[in-house]
């Protein structure tokens, strides 16, 4: 089985059916790839620029939610023209974005296609053009969709070509990389997508050229966040000019999904470089999280950080600080319960 759900390359053939599009094994196959191709999206229909992402319950938790927002806010941001559909399917966590006039995001407890499908195009029918619009209002007024044989074979056909493929991609992967550190990207989300579409043993070598990596640092660097933006130039541009502040070493230890989804930000270079004027490199590698990374830009959390040392040395900083310290570090009430136990330990303590 490839790496999508039966039921993600079900969708995708029914979406086209659903669109008045083609739907054949090739026209499935090529909406899959072209959605891993740009953003690592489940699926784009090209002729719509409409972007989908297929979630199911099982896999986008809470702890996805704000990976999935960042994602579709993203996209919105960086393509004037891009549609977005979320389909959220047995009971995935709720997304909370503000109403966007390119955007839909649809819910359902259920993943068959046939009940799903009418809620779909009711919510695609406010967002696409005609002639699209009219099909999908149709489709919408029903309580359930009709069996749709043709799509139905073209997605059982798109998911063997999908088979074959990912058999030819991952022997490509083993033989350039090694079976051991090819089983370990793989299991990275994200990976598999890249590799599909074609794009990731491009990137992988990119990644070696412009940081110097081993083959081993780049499966050590290698997170969710950084194979989501292993097409942006951007990202590839901002990883390259950490070296000015840190060794390829460095940059390997301290890279996370939080560093990642925010590399591109110059907010977040900017407070970065700040940091360097109370810390060393090699501290700021030693306390990054996620946790902080997710704070960096926030004024309020690097005035807090600056409050600390008044009474910790940056080494005593460095120690205690976790996910937990900097989700709460711009809370008055935290800042006034630390300073109620320095009355009773020292900063050692």
């Amino acid at each position: 089985m490839p790496n999508r759900s039966k039921e993600e390359i079900n969708f995708a053939a029914h979406m086209l059916r659903a669109l008045g599009l083609e739907c054949t094994r090739d026209t499935v196959v090529a909406a899959l790839i072209d959605g891993a191709r740009n953003g690592l999206w489940d699926m784009r229909f090209a002729a719509l620029n409409l972007y989908v992402d297929y979630d199911g319950g099982h896999y986008h938790r809470e702890e996805r939610v704000e990976r999935d927002e960042r994602k579709t806010r993203e996209k919105l941001d960086a393509d004037r023209s891009a549609l977005v559909l979320r389909v959220r399917v047995k009971n995935a966590a709720p997304l909370a974005l503000d109403e966007h006039p390119r955007l839909s995001v649809v819910s359902f407890a259920t993943s068959s296609v046939s009940d799903i499908l009418p809620g779909v195009a009711r919510a695609l029918a406010s967002i696409l053009p005609e002639p699209f619009a009219e099909r999908l209002r149709l489709l919408g007024a029903r309580k359930r969709a009709p069996r749709d044989a043709q799509a139905a074979a073209a997605g059982r056909a798109a998911i063997e070509e999908l088979v074959a493929r990912e058999k030819r991609n991952v022997a490509l992967l083993e033989k350039t990389w090694g079976r051991k550190n090819a089983r370990a990207l793989l299991k990275i989300d994200g990976v598999a997508r890249l590799l599909e579409c074609g794009a990731l043993l491009p990137a992988l070598q990119e990644l070696r050229t412009k940081l110097g990596l081993t083959q081993k640092q780049v499966v050590k660097i290698m997170c969710g966040g950084v194979a989501a933006r292993l097409q942006s130039p951007a990202f590839m541009a901002a990883l390259a000019a950490l070296r000015e502040d840190f060794s390829t070493a460095q940059i390997v230890t301290f890279m996370c999904d939080g560093v990642a989804a925010r590399l591109e930000s110059p907010a977040f270079m900017a407070a970065l470089a700040a940091l360097r004027e109370d810390f060393s490199a090699e501290q700021i590698v030693t306390f990054m999280c996620d946790g902080v990374a997710a704070r960096l830009e926030s004024p309020a959390f690097m005035a807090a950080l600056a409050a600390l040392r008044e009474d910790f040395s940056a080494e005593q900083i460095v120690t205690f600080m976790c996910g937990g310290v900097a989700a709460r570090l711009e809370s008055p009430a935290f800042m006034a319960a630390l300073a109620t136990l320095r009355e009773d330990f020292s900063a050692e303590q």
